[in-house]
């Protein structure tokens, strides 16, 4: 399904959905920042946690290119900097190597943030969703952000975890996707009418993001 996405360097262009997600995917594990083993509410969580660290990083190769424009590589061990697999011996090139592929992490890196900023700017007329931005971006306590809101701490963590559910389904598509497939297969062996009414209201909530409860047969079943 091809749509009109933001690049990283904040231009617009026709891409594959389904690419770019899977781009973004293979890039966050290749930098550890998707746990093996891991829901997909649990790697939403890792990555906002992350959020402030790759803006750093963004800014560090920022500087690091700066640095490499003002005074060059002499003087310095070439041990500091990632040298590319390819480069030619001289100083010059190594640079321009070196300077490429920096811009080239940098791009990649803000592909990933302006990914997040686009989910959560879809959740801006939510009244709780600074609950993100103090928990995962500000590191606040439940107590600090239940104090913020002037509301319990049961009711932060209910919403918590309202929109991580919400904003997973936006980050992980395909696997929460495969999420559902998975639950589908364990409705049929819940135990009692409450785990079934459980699993449904989670599966249909997270379809109706997704746009596809009526391509499911098993909600008429019930409803």
């Amino acid at each position: 399904m091809a749509g009109i996405t933001e690049t990283a360097n904040g231009e617009k262009s026709q891409i594959d959905f389904k690419e770019i997600t899977s781009f973004i995917v293979e890039e966050l594990s290749k930098r550890n920042l998707l746990r093996k083993g891991a829901t997909t509410y649990q790697n939403t969580e890792s990555l906002l946690y992350k959020y402030n660290d790759l803006k750093k990083s963004v800014e560090d190769r920022e500087e690091e290119i700066e640095e490499i424009k003002t005074t060059g590589l002499h003087g310095k061990s070439k041990s500091i900097f990632k040298i590319p697999e390819g480069s030619h011996s001289d100083y010059d090139t190594i640079e321009e190597d070196i300077i490429n592929g920096l811009i080239s992490d940098i791009k990649k890196t803000q592909l990933i943030i302006n990914r997040i900023d686009r989910i959560l700017k879809k959740f801006k007329s939510d009244k709780y969703i600074d609950i993100i931005k103090l928990k995962y971006f500000e590191n606040k306590t439940q107590q600090d952000i239940a104090d913020y809101f002037e509301k319990d701490t049961t009711t932060i963590w209910r919403n918590n975890k309202r929109l991580i559910n919400e904003i997973k389904v936006y980050l992980f598509p395909n696997d929460v996707i495969k999420e559902l497939n998975y639950w589908q297969n364990a409705i049929t062996h819940a135990i009692t009418p409450q785990l079934t009414y459980q699993f449904l209201y989670n599966i249909i909530g997270t379809m109706k993001l997704l746009g596809i409860e009526k391509h499911v047969c098993f909600i008429g079943v019930f409803f």
